[in-house]
């Protein structure tokens, strides 16, 4: 778990939970990627740049199994896809290519 007791790191922390709650209301009802992907809270999360991608590491890591799309704010953050063709759609699979290029990338959630 990302440590946030008495630092700058609590607003910014507070602030990524407070939108990713507004995210998954908005986007309740919405089946598509692509619109899900558009609405205002999610394009906020990917406005924080750098500072949101240990919080995201860290929703991927705590959905296990069956994690949200947080693959393309991570992409449009870093600028980068460790995720195989092969796993593309395997949420599962794509969460451990992103945990792992975390890992591997030294961001600590």
């Amino acid at each position: 778990m990302v440590e946030i007791g008495g630092n700058p790191l609590t607003e910014t922390w507070l602030r990524f939970q407070d939108l990713v709650q507004e995210w998954k209301a908005q986007s309740r009802a919405i089946s598509s990627i692509t619109e899900e992907v558009m609405c205002p809270a999610y394009q906020k999360i990917i406005g924080m740049g750098e500072r949101a991608v240990p919080f995201l590491l860290q929703q991927l890591r705590d959905e296990g199994s069956e994690p949200d799309q947080w693959f393309w704010a991570l992409s449009a953050i870093t600028r980068v896809n460790p995720v195989n063709d092969a796993d593309r759609g395997d949420y599962a699979s794509m969460a451990r290519a992103w945990l792992e290029w975390g890992k591997n990338e030294g961001h600590v959630w």
